[in-house]
């Protein structure tokens, strides 16, 4: 909990997130509760700010995966899979 006593509640996209899970190849071995609890280096997460009945703001994960990919890669990025679903 913050100093302050704030807590914002924080919802996964069940959808995206299932996406992002196989994509990553690890749709067998996490669940969301998992990757909320993630401390690895190269894993992130995008939150977008939300309206919530019962608190002023509530954030919902839009997009989870790695977030700098090396060079030559070529894949994308997990700001750039966020960016694009928040266009579509």
């Amino acid at each position: 909990m913050s100093p302050d006593g704030r807590v914002f509640p924080v919802a996964f996209d069940g959808v995206a997130m299932s996406e992002d899970l196989v994509r990553l190849g690890e749709a067998p071995r996490r669940s969301p509760d998992s990757v909320a609890r993630s401390t690895a280096s190269a894993d992130g997460a995008v939150m977008l700010a939300v309206s919530h009945p019962e608190r002023p703001v509530g954030m919902r994960v839009i997009a989870f995966g790695v977030r700098h990919h090396p060079r030559d890669a070529h894949a994308l990025a997990v700001y750039e899979i966020a960016e694009q679903r928040i266009h579509d």
